[in-house]
């Protein structure tokens, strides 16, 4: 089993509820630290473990997907 520092990133709407031509995003983002066999074990096992992030709609609390991975790392 190794270590990977695997980062999560997505953006989130923050403006533009009430008109489509005002939209804003922000930029969320998460790091973890996972014990994995390998780069796909890792982001399977990162999913798994991280808190997730919030919105400010519903859903309010969306997990990561893998989608979501921008970076995974050995330690």
């Amino acid at each position: 089993m190794f270590k990977y520092v695997v980062k999560f990133a997505t953006r989130r709407q923050i403006d533009g509820w009430t008109s489509h031509l005002d939209l804003e995003y922000d930029t969320v983002k998460e790091t973890i630290t996972v014990s994995a066999r390998n780069k796909k074990h890792a982001v399977q096992v990162a999913c798994k473990e991280s808190f997730g992030w919030t919105t400010y709609a519903w859903p309010t609390h969306v997990d990561w997907y893998p989608e979501d991975v921008k970076s995974i790392k050995r330690k």
